[in-house]
């Protein structure tokens, strides 16, 4: 990711929010180093190069990594489909439209 690079969006694993956190130690100006933030957080560099590499180093290590980069966590709800609307999706419409899935044109059966 270059500097000039927008932040990744959309965190729904421990590899996305590794390259945010990522993101926004390098392009901090100054930029901050793996050594500065491990010294402000009285934490080891393993441990940040860990959290960088998307592996798991526990909340309170991601929350004081976060906070020492002047982010923070906002909690939303993700829209799943239930299970209506996902056997729509993948029957196809009553309109004969066909099977996204398979891309087939299915006919409604009565």
């Amino acid at each position: 990711m270059n500097p000039s690079s927008p932040a990744p969006s959309g965190i729904f694993d421990l590899p996305s929010l590794a390259a945010v956190i990522r993101h926004y130690r390098l392009n901090q100006n100054p930029k901050v180093t793996i050594t500065q933030l491990a010294d402000t957080l009285s934490l080891s560099r393993d441990t940040l190069h860990r959290l960088e590499r998307g592996e798991d180093v526990g909340a309170s290590v991601v929350l004081a990594v976060l906070q020492a980069l002047g982010l923070q966590m906002n909690i939303q709800p993700i829209h799943l489909p239930k299970l209506e609307e996902a056997t729509q999706y993948f029957a196809g419409d009553l309109l004969g439209h066909g099977s996204k899935a398979t891309g087939k044109k299915e006919s409604l059966k009565q």
